[in-house]
C-alpha cells in the first residue's frame, strides 16, 4: 500500500488542484506500471508493454478526480479495476 496520505489531504483541501494532482500521479506511477506489467503476462503478444503502460496511466489520471475518501475500497483497489478495465 502506498503512503500518499499527504498527498491527498493536500489535494483535497486544495479544491482539486493540478500539482496535488500531479503529486498523486507521480506517488502511484510505480503501483500503475507494476499492475499493468502483470495485466500484460496475460495478454497476447500483439498487446505491447507500451500500450498497457499507457492505458494506465490514462485510468491513473482519469481515476483520481472520481475516487472519494471515506469509501471502503483504498485507492489501490480503485485504481486496479480501473487499469484493468482499460487494458
Amino acid at each position: 500500500m502506498i503512503d500518499a496520505g499527504d498527498h491527498w489531504d493536500a489535494y483535497w483541501q486544495s479544491g482539486k488542484l493540478d500539482c496535488y494532482r500531479d503529486e498523486l500521479i507521480e506517488a502511484y506511477t510505480p503501483f500503475c506500471e507494476s499492475f499493468a506489467c502483470k495485466i500484460c503476462k496475460k495478454l497476447p503478444q500483439e498487446y505491447a508493454f507500451d500500450q498497457a503502460m499507457s492505458d494506465a496511466y490514462v485510468a491513473l489520471i482519469e481515476s483520481i478526480p472520481l475516487y472519494e475518501l471515506g469509501h471502503d475500497a483504498c485507492f489501490e483497489t480503485f485504481i486496479g479495476r480501473r487499469i484493468f478495465g482499460g487494458i
